[in-house]
């Protein structure tokens, strides 16, 4: 994962899109190229928290800052 990512708790939705089972992502189970999607989300577009992002890959990711 970006060492910038360290800063945000990541959550993909194993429920298809049905926002009922999110799951915490880390280093291993979150593709480098969707880090780098939600890093370039975070920085570029200001978003540094946000409820329901639907990657590349077609999978719903939210973040927000890590407590």
């Amino acid at each position: 994962m970006d060492m910038m990512m360290h800063n945000y708790a990541v959550q993909v939705d194993r429920s298809g899109g049905q926002g009922h089972c999110w799951v915490s992502v880390d280093d291993d189970s979150l593709p480098a190229h969707i880090a780098d999607e939600i890093t370039g989300e975070i920085i570029d577009g200001h978003r540094e928290m946000c409820a329901d992002y639907v990657a590349s890959n077609g999978q719903h990711y939210r973040w927000g800052q890590a407590q």
